[in-house]
């Protein structure tokens, strides 16, 4: 999968208020050049709300800035309603602190570092956290792939007449994308075959149970129709948890593989514990760093309440909770 692929999938689309062209019309009538640059300065001005910008291209500051994100929001962080307004002040926050704080530069060094461990492994953040105060160990690595095995297995029967109703549109999504170069159109592609066969694939899967089942009954229209819609719900609520259970999954099996069955080149059960050691520190120093900034700076001032939000709401997950004992104590 390629660098522009992966940033594709990223990607978390959303939209501002629409600029009305009426307040442009008069003033660009009398001066069309500065009615332009008018106009392009307030649509740039609304994109920047709606973005993340790291000044000059700092792609280092943008890169620390989302690890810490991920490590003070846990699991939750990319679908968090904060998203855009947390990540940009933390890039601004080590954009105009590192120059001039030590301890700043050296936790952005700490978080690019502990991103290239994750990186060179094949692993997510979310896969280490799943040993936060435990040993990595063969035996706890063991039983938390049997754990979670067990849950895809019970998940399975449930999910699998959903998926495999829904498949067809799947394949037909990607074979749409096959034939173009450039990700934008690929991407289009596939909304444009969903759009064409979400709809044909419901009312043909309609159609067959209402005559392989019924035989056209007056009963079965109604009990196909509420099938169908009831199967529609079912799998777009959820596709998203069980994608992530399963990658879940994966980084549970590559941290087996590394520290069970000790396969792999340049010693990777021990580049594992290591990276282990760099997340509890990298935990360790942004925690300490949002308390002693938070009465400091505005940009750290807009995390500390992103996350009071969360905990005084009771937004964040069960197995987010621990996780987050440290704001409530402060």
């Amino acid at each position: 999968m390629s660098y522009s692929t992966h940033l594709h999938r990223l990607l978390s689309p959303s939209y501002g208020e629409p600029i009305s062209i009426e307040a442009y019309v008069d003033d660009f009538l009398k001066d069309e050049k500065v009615t332009a640059k008018r106009l392009t300065a307030d649509i740039e001005k609304a994109i920047q709300k709606l973005s993340v910008n790291a000044p000059d291209w700092c792609v280092e500051s943008l890169r620390a800035a989302h690890m810490a994100r991920k490590l003070l929001f846990t699991r939750s962080a990319e679908s968090m309603g904060e998203y855009v307004s947390v990540t940009q002040s933390l890039v601004n926050f080590f954009v105009n602190l590192g120059p001039t704080h030590p301890e700043v530069k050296l936790l952005q060094s700490d978080l690019l570092n502990y991103r290239d461990h994750l990186y060179s492994l094949r692993l997510s953040d979310s896969d280490i956290a799943n040993y936060d105060g435990r040993s990595l160990s063969p035996t706890t690595a063991t039983i938390q792939l049997l754990q979670q095995t067990a849950r895809s297995l019970i998940d399975v029967p449930l999910f699998l007449p959903g998926l495999i109703a829904h498949l067809p549109i799947y394949v037909l999504g990607k074979i749409a994308a096959h034939y173009e170069i450039y990700e934008e159109v690929r991407a289009q592609n596939k909304i444009f075959a969903g759009l064409l066969f979400v709809p044909l694939t419901y009312v043909a899967l309609f159609f067959y149970i209402w005559y392989a089942w019924f035989a056209t009954s007056l009963f079965g229209l109604a009990f196909s129709a509420f099938t169908v819609v009831i199967l529609a719900w079912y799998h777009t609520s959820l596709i998203d948890d069980r994608y992530e259970n399963w990658k879940d999954l994966v980084g549970r099996w590559r941290l087996f593989d590394a520290v069970v069955l000790g396969r792999g080149m340049w010693g990777r059960k021990k580049r594992v514990e290591e990276t282990k050691r760099a997340r509890e520190k990298c935990l360790r120093s942004v925690r300490t760093t949002v308390k002693k900034f938070k009465n400091q700076e505005a940009d750290i001032m807009v995390v500390w309440e992103a996350l009071k939000k969360r905990v005084a709401t009771g937004e964040e997950r069960k197995m987010e909770r621990k996780g987050l004992e440290w704001v409530r104590d402060n």
